[in-house]
C-alpha cells in the first residue's frame, strides 16, 4: 500500500507534466500527496490504494497516448491498468471504459489522417483489449474460481434491501442510472 501510494503521487506528477508542464506536475503531486485517502489507505492493507494506483497509472499512460500516439507498449500498459483497477475495486471499470472509447476514436482518427492502413491502426487497439481481458480474468479470479467470481458479481449488483433495484444491469439500466 505504501509503494502504491508513492506510485500514485508519481503518476499524478507525470500525468500533469505530460498534459501541461513540470510546475503543474509538481503541484498535482503535492495535491495528491495531501489527499486524505493517501494518509489513511496508504498505510493499510486495503484495496482502495491499489485501485487508486492502477487508475492513476492508467490515466498517466492515457495522457501520454493523447500527447503522442498509441504504441503497442502503451497499449499493453494501459490494458494491464484497465484490468487491474476494476479487478481490485469494481467501480474503476468506468474510468477505463470512457478512456478506452476516447483513446480508440483519437487513435483511429490520427491513423486515418496519417494514411495508416486499417489493419495497422487496429493492431495496438486489439493488443490492448486482449491484454486487458487476459489480465482481468486472471486478476479477478474468474479463471481460478468462477463460482466465487459469479457470487461476487451477484453480491455487487444486489442491493441487499427488500426494494427492487430501479436500474437493471443492462445498457438501458446504466443509461437510466446515468441520467438519474
Amino acid at each position: 500500500s505504501v509503494l502504491m501510494a508513492a506510485g500514485t503521487v508519481v503518476a499524478a506528477w507525470r500525468t500533469a507534466s505530460v498534459l501541461w508542464d513540470e510546475t503543474t506536475g509538481r503541484i498535482a503531486a503535492m495535491f495528491v500527496l495531501t489527499m486524505s485517502p493517501m494518509f489513511f489507505f496508504g498505510k493499510t492493507s486495503n484495496v482502495d490504494m491499489g485501485a487508486l494506483f492502477w487508475t492513476a497509472m492508467g490515466l498517466m499512460v492515457f495522457a501520454e497516448i493523447l500527447r503522442d500516439t498509441l504504441t503497442t507498449r502503451r497499449a499493453v500498459f494501459i490494458g494491464v491498468c484497465a484490468a487491474f483497477a476494476p479487478a481490485t475495486k469494481d467501480a474503476n471499470y468506468s474510468v477505463f471504459l470512457v478512456a478506452g472509447l476516447i483513446l480508440a476514436a483519437t487513435h483511429l482518427s490520427r491513423a486515418r489522417r496519417d494514411g495508416v492502413t486499417r489493419a495497422e491502426a487496429l493492431r495496438p487497439l486489439a493488443i490492448g483489449l486482449v491484454t486487458a481481458v487476459a489480465c482481468y480474468v486472471t486478476a479477478s479470479g474468474l479463471v481460478f474460481r468462477p463460482s466465487r467470481f459469479m457470487a461476487h458479481l451477484q453480491w455487487s449488483t444486489d442491493s441487499g434491501l427488500d426494494v427492487p433495484i430501479r436500474f437493471p444491469d443492462t445498457l438501458v439500466g446504466y443509461v437510466g442510472l446515468g441520467g438519474r
